[in-house]
């Protein structure tokens, strides 16, 4: 059985601490007395050696349902109490993984707790009208919710770490720790693939018939297919402009990574969104389709690392196939940059190699180049890393970008070549 420990289980004993302490209070009859001989409790009151039902008792008094009432959510309170600390022995033990029964548990306490206060007001406002005093016993009801609030706060928070460690403990089983020290052996292929003019990556425009303007990449194991449709007219609601206008959805497939996606954009989609939105903007001639737009649709079929890199070089190249006017195409490469080696164009594994080794001077960038003006589109680096190592990963990336363009610029010549030499057949 693998027992959960951290706040967890301080929050378990927390509660039976205020359990116990709530069950004591409650127990005892003894709740409010008028003098050393008259006890009043919530079922029973004693005069001298005599006690007498609460019910009878009170009978004909204004004070009989709240007395009552406080009684029956005091039953509700302790039955919340126990019933909360078996649902965290059952989870913390690992017979529910659920992040829902943490929750639950959590809110359990919150509401017994709340229900139990309720009670101490309802059963302390009908003694002070009955001109009794409230004892000890009450003071350790009150104490015992208190405690009962703690722990559900601890519960909750205790789950919210739980949850963040098995995301990390899930991260690391899928992408184990690169224990290479050396610089990686994969590089030097890498930078000679990319001057035998792309053989590491497969690239093709116009494969989907009903777009404006399409591409296809692959780079690695990552799989990249891009649409283009548009000059649209803008709807009236737009903003009027005599530029054109670009915008860009990158999606990832829901069987593209190794966690199922949602269908739905998440954050990082969006993020990916308007980055590719600033790095494709500065290419391409707005000027040419005023009051028009330009919609560009991105999906990764298939992610092994730097998603982006190769949205941006897809993208590019579909935007020229569907006849776009551009300054220049934009080519996108990514580098994971630690303080011994860079990974061009990293795996996924090797993204994550700074996350799983905890290593200081970790980080990665990513570039948009236009090779023929020699001008940057766009540049994003994440991490904490040394300038100089910085300028270095920089500086791989517009060498493998300016060996790549020409692979850019035949993709999209065989496609014009295949769409006249289609047309001429027909």
């Amino acid at each position: 059985m693998n027992c959960r420990v951290g706040l967890d289980w301080i929050g378990c004993v927390v509660q039976v601490v205020g359990a116990l302490f709530f069950t004591i209070g409650f127990g005892t009859r003894y709740w409010a007395t008028s003098d050393s001989s008259v006890n009043a409790g919530l079922f029973t009151t004693c005069d001298g050696s005599y006690c007498y039902d609460t019910h009878v008792f009170y009978h004909g008094k204004s004070e009989k349902g709240a007395i009552m009432g406080a009684a029956v959510l005091q039953i509700f309170t302790l039955c919340g109490l126990y019933l909360v600390l078996l649902l965290m022995l059952l989870y913390m033990c690992g017979l529910f993984n659920e992040r829902s029964v943490s929750r639950g548990a959590a809110f359990t306490a919150f509401a017994t707790a709340l229900f139990g206060f309720i009670s101490v007001i309802m059963f302390g406002s009908a003694m002070t009208s009955l001109q009794y005093s409230l004892n000890w016993s009450c003071a350790f009801v009150i104490i015992g919710l208190i405690v009962d609030i703690a722990a559900g706060i601890c519960i909750y928070i205790g789950g919210q770490q739980w949850e963040e460690a098995q995301k990390v403990q899930r991260k690391r089983e899928l992408f184990p720790p690169i224990k290479s020290s050396r610089l990686d052996p994969r590089l030097e292929q890498r930078i000679q693939a990319a001057n035998q003019k792309g053989s590491n990556k497969i690239l093709k425009a116009g494969i989907i018939s009903q777009a404006r303007g399409s591409a296809y990449i692959e780079q690695n194991e990552t799989k990249v297919m891009c649409a283009v449709y548009g000059p649209r007219e803008v709807t009236k609601k737009e903003e009027f402009s005599m530029k054109g206008q670009l915008t860009c959805e990158f999606k990832f497939a829901t069987f593209s990574c190794r966690v199922r996606r949602q269908y739905q954009q998440d954050n990082e989609e969006r993020d990916y969104s308007c980055q590719l939105q600033d790095a494709l903007e500065p290419a391409v001639r707005m000027d040419k389709f005023p009051k028009a737009q330009v919609n560009v649709y991105v999906t990764v079929l298939q992610n092994d690392g730097s998603p982006l890199a190769a949205s941006l070089t897809c993208a590019s190249v579909a935007l020229a196939n569907a006849g776009i006017e551009m300054y220049d195409l934009v080519v996108g490469c990514s580098a994971r940059i630690t303080p011994s080696e860079v990974f061009i164009d990293p795996t996924e594994s090797e993204d994550y190699k700074a996350e799983n080794d905890n290593e200081a001077g970790n980080g990665s960038v990513t570039l948009g180049l236009m090779p023929s003006l020699n001008q940057v589109s766009a540049i994003t680096s994440k991490g904490e890393v040394e300038f100089e190592l910085l300028n270095k990963g920089t500086k791989q990336c517009v060498d493998v970008c300016q060996k790549l363009y020409p692979v850019l610029q035949q993709a999209v010549a065989k496609a014009v070549e295949d769409k006249l030499s289609s047309d001429h057949v027909t």
